[in-house]
């Protein structure tokens, strides 16, 4: 049972390396509404740092939105993977670029996840058996996407094309598409 609900009054928690995370939110059986921040927080291991913002409430017609910021700081060409979102109360839908140096966009993503909110006794979160949707473009070098993970051995190098659609049941998506790698 809810009872009164729960509440998290204004927070401010440091987070390794500069990071910073805050957050405030009310949730109660019939409303919840948060907001959250992150802001640089390291990626262990990498020259990566994140940085995301989160706005919920149940109220709203669209009842959430985000954005996250993946922004690479090492040598040499710097990378950034930037996504916003929202929360329709039926999908959550995501648009994304991956780009270097701020301006030149290597790739781009997207997908529609069914996640629906009901609003019966309280309100619910369930995932509908209705289609999912998403898909990756990326031509450029490896480098771009390596950059975001943690350094394992050698280096890789080369280039990478891929085009890859992913639709069908949550439980169950089919993938399609094309990836060529070459040395180049």
């Amino acid at each position: 049972r809810w009872g009164d609900g729960f509440s998290l009054a204004p927070t401010r928690i440091a987070w390794l390396n500069n990071g910073i995370v805050t957050a405030n939110a009310a949730l109660a059986q019939n409303t919840w509404v948060a907001q959250i921040a992150a802001q640089r927080i390291v990626v262990p291991g990498t020259d990566t740092f994140i940085s995301a913002q989160l706005n919920l409430d149940t109220n709203d017609t669209d009842p959430a939105s985000f954005q996250v910021v993946a922004a690479n700081e090492g040598k040499g060409d710097r990378y950034a993977i930037r996504a916003d979102g929202r929360w329709t109360g039926e999908d959550v839908m995501t648009e994304g670029v991956i780009m270097r140096s701020g301006r030149e966009r290597l790739g781009r993503f997207q997908s529609s996840v069914p996640l629906l909110l009901q609003r019966k006794e309280g309100l619910e979160i369930t995932v509908p058996q209705t289609p999912m949707s998403g898909s990756l473009d990326f031509d450029d070098r490896f480098a771009a996407i390596l950059a975001f993970l943690p350094r394992l051995g050698e280096p890789v190098s080369g280039q990478l094309q891929a085009k890859i659609d992913i639709d069908g049941p949550v439980q169950d998506p089919a993938i399609r598409g094309k990836i060529a790698i070459s040395d180049t």
